[in-house]
């Protein structure tokens, strides 16, 4: 099965290889321990974040289909991810459950940017204008206008800033 994926053809990102050599095990190993061994390795800075990054997160992008936007574009913005869709192409060759999670990311990551990663509708300056005070209250509104912005929920700045209004009552 690793001779496959190290032998497949969507495997051409190092980091991707290095993640398939640690399969199953190693991804599902708390990420802190992925850090060190990358450090025990003398991997550089880049493949020690990236290999980190796929420990973290390789799980939700098996799941990328059953995701909401608002979850699944944090992940696929991350440089990172690019390896990521790529051990999880190689292993839906061998498991094709994985298939519908690899076609989400491809459709997503085949967005233009502007598409993928939008400007978020409101800002804190926007809370600001609002009235708002700065606080812990300003990271939970921007959270939750951006994720229903990226959900579809809210496309304009009125109904962002009319949601912000609506969270800080």
């Amino acid at each position: 099965n690793l001779l496959e994926l190290l032998r497949s053809e969507f495997i051409q990102h190092e980091v991707a290889a290095l993640a398939a050599i640690l399969g199953d095990n190693g991804l599902a190993l708390p990420f802190e321990k992925v850090d060190v061994l990358c450090r025990d390795l003398k991997l550089s800075n880049e493949q020690r974040g990236s290999l980190t990054w796929i420990s973290r997160h390789y799980r939700a992008l098996t799941q990328a289909h059953l995701l909401k936007r608002s979850r699944l574009q944090p992940l696929l913005i991350d440089s990172a991810s690019h390896a990521a869709v790529q051990l999880l192409a190689a292993q839906a060759e061998v498991e094709s459950a994985l298939g519908p999670a690899v076609q989400a990311c491809r459709e997503f990551l085949s967005q233009p940017p502007e598409v993928r990663d939008p400007e978020p509708l409101i800002r804190g300056d926007d809370l600001l204008r609002l009235g708002l005070h700065p606080g812990p209250q300003f990271a939970r509104i921007l959270s939750e206008a951006r994720s229903q912005q990226l959900d579809g929920e809210i496309k304009t700045e009125q109904q962002a800033l009319d949601l912000a209004r609506d969270l800080a009552s």
